[in-house]
């Protein structure tokens, strides 16, 4: 509470001589201020007012500093009543929940509230191993003014130092193995250091195999290699299962295929990481001797 007066008081009394009495008590002109305090630590504490604004102060020996505040109007959902109590979400202290006089409560982060999204929109929990391109991103912004985020990645292939995070607070993974990611905030009413941890395992497939310039015609004991294109060049696994459709006509082995006989043969690149990435070859095998059946002479022929 803040800026309220204690209401008149009736005092009745029985007096020995007169009896019943009754007497009106004027209150003092002061009004009372009463602020709302949650401490985060022995020297950190949130406090609410009576216009339903949040503010953070640091306390000395000797002075109070503010750290954080909010303001009207604001996109954080606060209202513009007395605050009546403060307190962390009870299995996630990075939420503060805002209780005004009305009995209504306002959610508020002081962390950043941090999604791991795939390609196709889902959102997967923390530790997850993804096949998805993934992308970490705010989805949950730390209360009060001057809000700042930094980001730093840890990944045998992809590692950063603390780097500025700005709109769309969106932060793209594109190495494969597992990556810790940290995402700090400064200022407002951040708790703490700020920091919110996420991690993730990506396992990159293969998108698609291309097959280069390769012979469609080949002749009986003839052998060649049919090139392949891995995309994206970086998979993880990069291992291919080679196929012949007929290996009385041609077989194949690690892409080197060896015509045996005439006929026509379908020779399919398989990815083996599940993606079902493929690609197919169709060549003829055909024998190159004719035999002689017979000859004919055009002219006489002079013994």
């Amino acid at each position: 509470m803040e800026e309220v007066q204690l209401p008149p008081a009736v005092v009745s009394f029985q007096d020995s001589k007169y009896g019943a009495w009754m007497a009106s008590l004027t209150p003092p002109s002061q009004r009372i201020a009463m602020k709302v305090r949650l401490h985060e630590s022995f020297d950190m504490y949130y406090e609410g007012d009576s216009r339903g604004l949040i503010t953070k102060w640091q306390a000395f020996d000797s002075a109070t500093n503010l750290l954080g505040m909010t303001k009207h109007p604001n996109d954080d959902g606060l209202l513009m009543l007395p605050v009546k109590a403060l307190q962390f979400k009870e299995d996630d202290d990075s939420v503060l929940l805002v209780t005004y006089n009305n009995d209504e409560t306002v959610t508020l982060y002081v962390k950043p509230r941090v999604s791991i999204m795939t390609e196709s929109g889902q959102s997967v929990a923390s530790g997850t191993t993804v096949t998805e391109p993934p992308i970490v991103k705010i989805t949950g912004f730390v209360v009060g003014e001057g809000v700042t985020y930094e980001y730093k990645i840890e990944n045998s292939k992809q590692s950063s130092d603390w780097t500025p995070l700005s709109s769309p607070y969106e932060i793209p993974i594109t190495s494969d193995g597992t990556t810790t990611i940290y995402v700090k905030a400064e200022g407002g009413l951040t708790k703490g250091d700020g920091i919110t941890t996420v991690s993730l395992t990506y396992i990159k497939l293969i998108r698609q195999l291309t097959l280069g310039s390769y012979k469609q015609t080949m002749e009986i004991g003839e052998m060649q290699t049919i090139p392949v294109t891995i995309a994206p060049s970086d998979a993880t696994n990069k291992t291919l299962q080679w196929i012949s459709s007929n290996p009385d006509v041609a077989t194949v082995v690690n892409g080197t295929v060896t015509a045996v006989q005439p006929g026509t043969v379908e020779i399919t690149v398989e990815a083996t990481d599940g993606s079902n990435a493929a690609a197919k070859a169709t060549i003829t095998v055909i024998d190159p001797f004719v035999p002689l059946k017979e000859i004919h002479f055009q002219q006489e022929v002079l013994l």
